[in-house]
């Protein structure tokens, strides 16, 4: 049996390359985009005031949304610096509503001139912000105060949605009651002012720049949150570029911008709406692969056999149901140790898996050392052989068992058999596997016995234990011998 390898601490697993190869590709694109917007981004494109509506609009849900998302994974973890970069994507959203709010031409048809300067202050507010967020996760994430305990998330979480709340009212009211004292950031016709363009976006540019480096600075042990933060900060650098370089609104490089300014509210979104998904399947498999073997477990086995055994076209030839019990398992748990014992169900499980040639055919752990099969459309002939064939694959192991007559650890394997659909019942079918696994054991294990579902074969007899029918059975011979239950 091949064992499963934990890399080691820090060290980039398959799935966290393909996320930087896939923030490659991402940032790649954005670089493209950035230049197309500073060679050519100059010309005046058209005036369109339902582009501002809208965009703004979209990456404002967006970057709610990842608020949430990410809040929510703090309440799981605890981790405090998920709720940071969390208040950074919530004061991000919430300051873009006053920014939509007093964008010229809008919703204010007719601003006052203060008021031009609301906007592009606002831009600078969460462009500052957010990376001073991202910054404070990555220090908080190093240290060891970094985990809140459960009884404390809910406290936690309130001061982090009140105090941000409150933070985002501050910064929009001081910008708001101060306009008339700002510097000017852009003039008449949406031009950008010397101050915007030489001091305003170059510190942008510097702010998001530093974070990006405290990102590479983690080197391989960068997470894939940490990731898609730097491409949403790489974002934040080629629209701060593009803003110094862009004429005015509505220039091409100013529409480039703003789709650029989208991508970043959305590509955390994206991992983490990924990383759900994934999450649902883990929680799949949870529920129906056997941990230990890799192999479908009781629960997903059964619901495969009731799918299978109602199909008149997967019985139509018969049918075959094996059980496979791993011979003296008690014993050799007692003198090996669990350990080693997983191990051999493990290397066992796996010779059950490499026996079957169909894909129609399924396997799966049916609870402790025993293991079910489902051979479909099977003949008695073919059934059997591949009983012998399971068989001989988990002997030629070569497991050492001196608890064991014959030396190694071997199975015994009981195949209930029916060639009618018209016979053919689950319980019954399980019942005749089980009666001629019990004939295996009593015959000294590691064989075969093929069991046929009779057509007389009664329903509430099937649904008795083996053990239980034995029992009755020997009373009715006692008692037709004339042996009375006293003396029984």
């Amino acid at each position: 049996m091949t064992a499963r390898t934990i890399p080691e601490f820090g060290a980039p697993t398959p799935a966290d390359r393909v996320t930087l190869f896939a923030a490659g590709g991402v940032v790649a694109a954005l670089l493209v985009a950035t230049w197309f917007g500073y060679v050519y981004g100059t010309q005046a494109g058209p005036k369109s005031t339902a582009f501002i509506e809208i965009v703004p609009t979209l990456w404002a849900f967006a970057e709610l949304l990842t608020a949430f998302l990410l809040f929510s994974q703090f309440c799981v973890a605890g981790r405090i610096s998920h709720a940071i970069v969390a208040a950074g994507y919530l004061m991000s959203g919430l300051l873009t509503i006053p920014y939509l709010l007093f964008f010229p031409s809008v919703i204010l048809k007719a601003p006052a001139t203060g008021d031009l300067q609301i906007s592009v202050s606002l831009w600078l507010a969460w462009h500052f912000a957010f990376p001073i967020a991202v910054a404070t996760s990555l220090i908080v994430s190093a240290s060891r105060t970094n985990i809140v305990p459960h009884s404390h998330i809910p406290r936690t979480l309130g001061a982090f949605l009140v105090g941000t709340a409150g933070a985002s009212v501050a910064i929009f009211a001081a910008i708001f009651f101060a306009r008339d004292w700002l510097p000017v950031l852009i003039l008449g016709g949406g031009v950008t002012s010397p101050v915007y363009r030489l001091v305003a976006a170059p510190a942008v540019v510097a702010v998001n720049g530093i974070t990006i480096f405290m990102i590479g600075l983690r080197g391989c042990r960068i997470t894939p949150l940490q990731t898609w933060l730097g491409v949403a900060l790489v974002t934040m650098v080629l629209d701060g570029l593009l803003n110094m370089s862009a004429p005015g609104r509505f220039s091409y490089a100013w529409y480039i911008g703003k789709f650029e300014a989208l991508i970043m509210a959305n590509v955390v979104m994206f991992m983490l709406l990924l990383e759900i998904a994934a999450l649902y399947r883990r929680l799949h498999d949870v529920a129906t692969i056997d941990v230990l073997t890799g192999l479908p477990n009781r629960r997903s086995f059964m619901d495969v056999a009731a799918d299978t055994l109602t199909k008149p076209a997967a019985i139509s030839s018969g049918v075959a149901l094996l059980l496979i019990d791993v011979d003296q398992f008690k014993a050799y748990n007692d003198r090996y140790g669990h350990i080693a014992g997983d191990e051999a169900l493990a290397a066992g499980a796996s010779a059950l898996r490499t026996s079957l040639l169909r894909s129609a055919d399924s396997v799966a752990r049916y609870g402790g050392e025993e293991f079910v099969i489902l051979l479909p459309n099977t003949g008695p002939s073919d059934a059997e052989m591949v009983a012998e064939r399971v068989r001989q694959r988990v002997a030629s192991l070569g497991i050492v068992h001196d608890g064991s007559p014959q030396g190694r650890l071997t199975v015994s394997l009981g195949v209930g058999h029916c060639a009618h659909a018209s016979d053919l019942s689950e319980p019954i079918l399980f019942e005749v596997a089980d009666r001629a696994l019990y004939e295996a054991k009593s015959r000294g294990r590691d064989c075969v016995v093929l069991s046929q579902v009779r057509e007389t074969e009664p329903v509430a007899a099937a649904q008795l234990p083996v053990a239980l029918q034995n029992a009755v059975s020997d009373f009715l011979t006692s008692a037709s011998n004339g042996t009375s239950l006293e003396r029984a």
